[in-house]
């Protein structure tokens, strides 16, 4: 914090009541740092934070009623960053709650944070005095304030002997209504024309007037916790209304014929034992459980025997699986197959497959070829396959293969004309998992097409 006097602000001609001479006044300001948080507003009362190093705060209309004062009003760089120059003496402008009057007391603001408030010609009795206003004005604004320096502390103004006088609520020292004085020693006293009786006296039961003749106890209540054990007690018993289980019940115990209950022995009658068995011809929905059908593991490579036994077929083997193409598939690559959509099928690892393929086709002329090869799993342990194709409606091209995506070119086609070819064979598929698939390749870069309804069969053995 720095103490420095920037100059004389104005001088002023008015000096009021019971200040000294203030002509040619100057101001006198110290810088402190503004507080980060509420920090300090321009021409507004503030005070110091109890934080150290000590920042510049806003005062509150707390502080007015605690009757706090003010350090200073701030003036310059206020805000909540840097230094606020704060005057501390002189003539300063302040923010007013309302309406002043020349030379009238001024406080910190009760309705308005960090503002001035004129209370008036007279002295407060309470609270420290921030100045005095130097103009009359109608309402709320920024007027001059003669500032009192640190503050003066409000003081009622005493009379000329104060000896024997109270303070009262409007402020004054009085006597209390009748006279007295201050009570002296201990035990009751008895004031006689306002003056204390030299001893002190203690009444007798029979100088007590319009006592009561009885002493009733008046309405009172007292928790359950007064009366010795009767929460416990209490804790101990059932509410008013309550139930019993049977087993509560001591004398409960006792048996009935069942013809005592009505019905009972006819429908009884019309009951299965427990333990029962149904004949075959019982059972007229629902599905039975593979294993109440016969002994053995029932699961995909198992079949039901005559003798109610799962197992596989003598030799191994499977169903044949139909895959077919339900939209045509074409091509125009004379270099690369590609799969007949629909035409494919799963295998698995060390198994045997059969397989055997109806293809109907057409080409774009009769001198572009369809190309049928297969494709599956890689290393496969054998694979020889013939493909059969129909060149015209009476001749055939007949070819064998062991390999996959080789083809012996038919060479000649049908055309527009729908032919078909037939693709049949076998794998022995070695460790690998993979699809079998029947793929399609044109001979000269024209159009070939397999149509929708070619189909397949693919099974174990």
């Amino acid at each position: 914090m720095s103490i420095f006097d920037p100059g004389s602000m104005a001088s002023r001609a008015i000096c009021p009541e019971g200040f000294p001479d203030c002509t040619g006044v100057k101001n006198s300001f110290f810088v402190l740092p503004n507080d980060t948080g509420t920090g300090t507003i321009q021409y507004h009362n503030t005070k110091s934070t109890t934080s150290n190093p000590a920042q510049a705060i806003r005062t509150s209309i707390a502080d007015a009623v605690a009757g706090s004062g003010t350090i200073g009003i701030c003036t310059r760089d206020c805000g909540t960053s840097g230094n606020a120059t704060i005057a501390y003496h002189g003539i300063v402008p302040c923010v007013f709650d309302g309406p002043t009057t020349a030379n009238n007391f001024v406080q910190l603001s009760d309705t308005q944070d960090g503002k001035c408030k004129d209370v008036g010609s007279t002295g407060p009795i309470r609270g420290r005095i921030v100045g005095r206003v130097l103009s009359t004005n109608a309402g709320a604004g920024t007027y001059d304030v003669l500032l009192a320096g640190s503050g003066l502390r409000g003081h009622p103004t005493l009379p000329a002997s104060s000896t024997g006088t109270f303070l009262m609520d409007d402020g004054t020292w009085s006597m209390p209504p009748g006279g007295g004085s201050v009570p002296t020693g201990t035990g009751f006293r008895h004031i006689t024309a306002g003056s204390e009786d030299a001893a002190s006296v203690n009444p007798d039961w029979t100088e007590v007037t319009n006592k009561p003749s009885t002493f009733a106890p008046s309405a009172h209540s007292h928790p359950e916790s007064d009366v010795t054990n009767l929460v416990t007690d209490l804790a101990g018993k059932a509410a008013a209304t309550h139930t019993h289980v049977k087993a509560d019940v001591t004398d409960f115990a006792h048996t009935h014929p069942q013809s005592d209950v009505t019905n009972l022995v006819s429908d009884l009658a019309g009951k299965a034992a427990a333990s029962h068995t149904h004949a075959a011809a019982d059972i007229n929905s629902g599905t039975i459980g593979t294993a109440r059908l016969g002994s053995g593991t029932a699961d995909s490579t198992t079949f039901l025997r005559g003798d109610q036994t799962w197992a596989a077929p003598s030799g191994g083997g499977s169903g044949p699986t139909f895959t077919r193409v339900t939209a045509d598939v074409s091509s125009t690559d004379s270099v690369n197959f590609a799969n007949v959509t629909g035409l494919t099928f799963s295998v698995v690892t060390s198994t045997n497959y059969s397989f055997t393929c109806e293809v109907f086709y057409t080409t774009s002329a009769t001198t572009n070829a369809l190309q049928l090869s297969m494709n599956g799993p890689a290393s496969p342990t054998a694979l020889r396959y013939s493909v059969r194709t129909s060149t015209t409606a009476t001749a055939m091209h007949t070819a064998s293969q062991t390999a996959y995506d080789t083809v012996t070119n038919p060479a000649t086609a049908g055309g527009s004309t729908v032919l078909m070819v037939r693709v049949a064979g076998t794998l022995e598929n070695g460790s690998n998992a993979g699809t079998l698939a029947l793929r399609l390749r044109s001979e000269t870069g024209g159009a070939v097409t397999v149509l929708r309804g070619s189909f397949c069969y693919f099974a174990t053995y």
